[in-house]
């Protein structure tokens, strides 16, 4: 036993021991390492699944919302809008209520028809021209003026003169009420479009009803004319015994 115990036995084993204890721990010192690079790799891989960066597609919610937002504003401004020129045109018919109630009555012409006839015609101006010289609150043109002096056998006047032309309107829709049956769909777009005009539309489709004609074979802009101003009003009228 004593022979065995050499010291050059116990240094050489005591060394081989640490030897192995220090490759031990370099091993162990390599696998840490490996595992925090393959960590540090995996944070910078991005996720599957996501074609979008996060911050890419806050900023799409972002824009989507301002882009609603300012759409919701404009319309909300335009509703605005709308509604002031409303007031404004209800303002300026209103002003001219004792005439258009005097001559309303005095051709058998509900009040409401003469005054959604100015508002669809001059939006109340008294001073409205149209491009083809149609004049006034209620758009009198100098031919229909003179047709109207020769059968009311009146004095000749001032289409500008609030008076005067809802006189002359009055009168005129009144006899195109009498002129078609009572009907107020036609009465109103001879009275847009001209009684001659419709009358060759009313030949070239027979047999068919005053709103018929005016929604199937008149001009857009004529029946849009009639159902404004019909709208929650009567569509005819008794003709006049007068």
């Amino acid at each position: 036993m004593i022979g065995d115990a050499r010291p050059g036995a116990g240094v050489g084993c005591r060394v081989s021991s640490g030897g192995c204890c220090v490759t031990r721990r370099g091993a162990k010192a390599r696998a840490q390492r490996a595992r925090r690079k393959s960590r540090r790799g995996r944070r910078r891989t991005p996720r599957r699944g996501l074609s979008i960066p996060k911050r890419a597609r806050w900023i799409a919610a972002i824009v989507l919302a301002s882009v609603a937002l300012l759409a919701a504003g404009g319309y909300g401004a335009w509703r605005v809008a709308h509604w002031l020129r409303d007031r404004r045109i209800r303002r300026r018919v209103e002003s001219y209520d004792e005439i258009i109630r005097r001559y309303a009555r005095a051709n058998d012409l509900p009040v409401a028809l003469v005054q959604a006839v100015i508002r669809a015609e001059s939006a109340g101006d008294a001073r409205a021209v149209s491009n083809k010289n149609a004049k006034g609150l209620m758009q009198i043109t100098p031919i229909t003026e003179e047709e109207l002096l020769r059968r009311l056998k009146i004095p000749p006047g001032d289409l500008f003169d609030p008076d005067y032309n809802v006189r002359l309107g009055t009168a005129y829709l009144r006899i195109l009420t009498d002129r078609f049956g009572g009907d107020l769909y036609l009465a109103l777009a001879a009275y847009h479009m001209g009684p001659t005009r419709l009358d060759r539309i009313r030949k070239a489709h027979p047999g068919l009803s005053g709103r018929q004609l005016i929604d199937e074979h008149v001009f857009p802009l004529t029946r849009r004319y009639c159902r404004t101003i019909l709208q929650g009003l009567p569509k005819t009228l008794a003709v006049s015994k007068r």
